[in-house]
């Protein structure tokens, strides 16, 4: 409980540094956000590593949301209750709607008309901080996988053609 505490904390001082001041479009570009995302994501899977499968799928239905023409965030929780996804399991939950209030704060501070297309690259960048905290999948653990990862840690047993 204290991780996750900690997750919300540090979500919500993310939200109130960046939020309310007249440099907030300065500060506010694609590239911190997608960081902002991928460190708390990463943060909230290294406590609570059970939640990254659904932390996937939910990445999946974000990206698929960033690549529509609606990029409000009500619209988003929207496409994740329609994939089952809502409080399924807790842990999930609460990283995924970490990434999606740093979200929300960049699309209250940059989209003050209705002009979607400005806050695309921000939701991409949700996307892509999602998917970048995500695990690398296992290695594989059949023999001739082991065989090829052993070659590859040791180039010299590689034959090389003439």
């Amino acid at each position: 409980m204290k991780r996750t505490l900690l997750i919300i904390t540090a979500a919500l001082a993310l939200a109130a540094f960046v939020t309310g001041c007249s440099t907030t479009s300065t500060v506010l570009t694609p590239a911190v956000i997608q960081q902002a995302v991928t460190i708390s994501v990463e943060g909230g899977l290294l406590t609570e590593p059970q939640a990254a499968p659904e932390v996937k799928i939910a990445g999946a239905v974000i990206c698929a949301s960033a690549s529509a023409t609606n990029v409000a965030p009500a619209s988003i929780v929207a496409s994740l209750q329609a994939a089952g996804l809502t409080n399924n399991l807790a842990e999930a939950t609460l990283i995924v709607n970490g990434a999606l209030l740093i979200y929300e704060v960049a699309y209250n501070s940059i989209v003050s008309t209705n002009d979607q297309a400005a806050a695309q690259p921000y939701l991409q960048a949700v996307c892509d901080g999602i998917n970048a905290a995500l695990p690398a999948p296992a290695l594989a653990k059949s023999a001739s996988a082991k065989k090829v990862f052993k070659l590859t840690q040791d180039w010299s047993q590689i034959p090389v053609r003439p």
